[in-house]
């Protein structure tokens, strides 16, 4: 029976299309399949700016990934001719056993990334405005800065696409099945058929993947955005663990919104992630509000919008990348929980690498499947 691709790729969200663009440029005949037109607001990612950071707090196993994904953010800007990356830099304040400062000067020894440790007045220095408590403790890093989000996910698709991957958007897949030497995928409008399939669906991955042993939670998350006149606020992206263990995060002033945007870092309620996501409500806002309050009174007072993303968490909050149980010719990219599209290019290099040599060993092994208890 004849093959429509090589590999066929469920997502054209940030690890999928940066695995289509691995696999064109490995000569593979892709075909990406995505139920919207990506970039858009129904999966993990969307919107101006999401962070980039190499002193990684949540595992030192990361920065070695971390490392490639800036050269890989650097290819495609080189490639798209567009500008995608800013490395402002970042300041990270947290109590001394704070997960935040004890994790990220762990990776920071761990893999010799360049950082400071700063007083409490030299942090406030670096963000104007900010109240910061005597007994905290300060970092700053060089290797950090932001990603232009819905930017990054189109450059992504355009250069896959001119490189040779076919997009097709708005053709959900409904299922998928698979031997030992090819995969067939429905959707809607028939049958495709390949050798190999990567599935990176974000939040529809966990219907997918509902045969790998691991559950994948679909939470909604707010993100704020207050308003700041030009010279306002911190010129770098930032990071505040408090006492209270409330983690407040955000970025310099955007100049063509003229906003700030920050977050709390927090898991939200869970949804179903064929509902609508729901609308941001005025309790959020003032919420986030109050936390914003806490790090930088004076923006506080400013005009405040919110909007709404999805997080896909895995058990531990760790990427979980690896080759299907039974199947060794199909992949996936699950579970990001939230810290994922910094990693974009690198994530694509290996979903592609896994696919593409089913002797290769798993390239970041902390992230396998195995882990808890199944296959990979």
């Amino acid at each position: 029976m004849p093959i429509d691709a090589d590999v066929i790729v469920i997502g054209g969200g940030t690890s999928g299309a940066a695995a289509a663009l691995s696999l064109a440029r490995a000569g593979r005949r892709v075909i990406v399949l995505d139920r919207f037109k990506p970039p858009h607001e129904h999966g993990e990612h969307h919107g101006g700016q999401r962070l980039f950071r190499t002193a990684y707090f949540e595992h030192p196993g990361y920065v070695p990934l971390l490392r490639r994904a800036l050269d890989g953010w650097r290819r495609l800007e080189a490639e798209s001719g567009e500008r995608l990356l800013e490395l402002t830099g970042a300041v990270y304040v947290g109590a001394p056993g704070g997960e935040l400062i004890s994790g990220s000067l762990r990776s920071a020894a761990a893999h010799g990334v360049p950082h400071e440790v700063l007083s409490p007045h030299e942090a406030t220095e670096a963000l104007p405005g900010a109240v910061l408590h005597e007994s905290c403790v300060v970092m700053r890093e060089r290797t950090a800065g932001y990603v232009r989000c819905d930017a990054a996910i189109a450059a992504l698709l355009r250069v896959a696409e001119a490189t040779g991957a076919k997009i097709r958007s708005g053709v959900p897949a409904s299922g998928w099945s698979a031997s030992s030497n090819s995969v067939e995928v429905a959707t809607a409008g028939g049958i495709l058929r390949a050798g190999l399939l990567i599935i990176a669906a974000g939040p529809w991955s966990g219907a997918l993947l509902s045969d790998i042993g691991v559950r994948l939670t679909v939470t909604r998350q707010v993100q704020a955005y207050v308003e700041a006149s030009p010279g306002g606020g911190p010129a770098c992206c930032w990071a505040v663990e408090g006492l209270d263990g409330l983690f407040v995060y955000g970025f310099p002033r955007d100049h063509h919104a003229g906003t700030i945007k920050f977050g709390v870092h927090v898991h939200g309620p869970v949804l179903d992630p064929d509902r609508p996501t729901p609308s941001v409500t005025a309790r959020e806002i003032e919420q986030a509000r109050s936390a914003l309050r806490g790090v930088f009174p004076s923006l506080a007072n400013g005009r405040i919008h919110g909007s709404a993303c999805r997080y896909t968490n895995s058990p531990d909050t760790h990427f979980i990348i690896d080759r299907h149980p039974a199947f060794p010719n199909v992949v996936f990219g699950a579970g990001f929980s939230g810290h994922g599209f910094k990693f974009a290019p690198v994530l694509g290099e290996l979903l592609a690498k896994l696919v593409m040599d089913p002797g290769a060993e798993h390239p970041a092994p902390f992230l396998a499947l195995s882990r808890f208890g199944g296959g990979g």
